[in-house]
């Protein structure tokens, strides 16, 4: 394959699964160029791929400049981001850093570029299903940030840029670095509850499912200029999302808190955020993905599965 494909994020959780894909379906080391923060623990990692590198972040003028003069005429896939809460990091990372990449990509020229937004950029409508044609409404700082970004590669669009955004709702996968080492440990030490019935749905996106999208982004032709939200075909309630984990981690089952005490719990500062992101309905409508051609790679099940067993042998290594 010919085209020069130019990645930032390449050390991070989906950018380094994505790395790992392109390689592994052909695409050439001098193919792929790589922009990678020096401090970043997964340097050597990626030192070690034979893959082109800029080191640098997307903070970097110089290195943002020499990155995209590299992929001149190729393809730039954007998945770097901070995820957390620090505000300032939040703009500086997600919205100046696009900024400032979308700024070179108009001086150098690119045949395309795939924006990796998240659903959050919709959270903040309160209809369910989300759904891609949705106002941009973020109810978070973390979905604000993606949201200001995202109208940065809009008005990118309207002046000239092939650009494709995804969305992805929460991703799993192995090396999932937030939530799932966090709901292991807590199991494996009889910790973990779950808040109720917990019949909320919690429509994931697995990685193997993601991948997929992102590089059918990259030569689909019908998905220039539009915004699709990315998750799995088959939906699970939060029991079975945690059953599944459970199942993995080797319990039999887990410990649940009656909903006459959810109740009170939410109104405790703290562990009410816990008790809601954990009983939130997650549900989008995901025809927009699945008109170009979209189906499970992987089931959810089989996903968190593949994920657990990963995360327990990190924990053992």
């Amino acid at each position: 394959m010919s085209d020069v494909i130019g990645l930032t994020g390449g050390t991070g959780f989906i950018g380094r699964h994505f790395l790992m894909s392109l390689l592994n379906e052909g695409y050439g080391k001098g193919d792929l160029v790589v922009l990678v923060r020096r401090q970043s623990p997964y340097r050597g990692w990626v030192e070690g791929l034979g893959v082109r590198l800029v080191y640098g972040d997307v903070g970097d003028e110089g290195a943002v400049s020499r990155f995209v003069s590299l992929v001149k005429g190729g393809t730039v896939v954007h998945c770097a981001g901070f995820v957390g809460r620090d505000k300032e990091r939040l703009w500086r990372v997600n919205v100046l850093g696009t900024r400032r990449l979308l700024e070179r990509i108009k001086g150098f020229g690119i045949r395309r570029l795939v924006y990796l937004s998240s659903v959050a950029v919709l959270s903040g409508n309160r209809e369910l299903p989300l759904r891609d044609n949705m106002e941009l409404r973020a109810s978070m700082d973390y979905g604000q940030s993606k949201l200001e970004a995202e109208k940065l590669v809009w008005q990118a669009v309207e002046e000239g840029i092939p650009a494709v955004i995804l969305r992805p709702g929460m991703v799993y996968g192995e090396g999932e670095p937030h939530m799932l080492p966090w709901v292991v440990n807590l199991m494996k030490r009889g910790l973990f509850f779950l808040f109720g019935k917990m019949d909320n749905p919690w429509h994931l996106c697995g990685m193997e499912n993601l991948l997929w999208i992102m590089e059918r982004a990259m030569v689909d032709d019908c998905m220039l200029g539009r915004a699709f939200i990315c998750a799995d075909e088959q939906v699970l309630t939060g029991e079975e999302v945690f059953g599944t984990i459970a199942g993995a981690v080797g319990l039999k089952k887990v410990r649940r808190i009656p909903e006459w005490m959810c109740a009170l719990l939410v109104r405790v500062p703290k562990i009410s955020n816990v008790v809601r992101f954990m009983r939130k309905a997650r549900i989008y409508d995901i025809s927009g993905i699945k008109s170009v051609g979209y189906r499970d790679v992987i089931s959810p099940k089989e996903g968190l599965v593949k994920a657990v067993k990963h995360a327990l042998e990190e924990v053992r290594g």
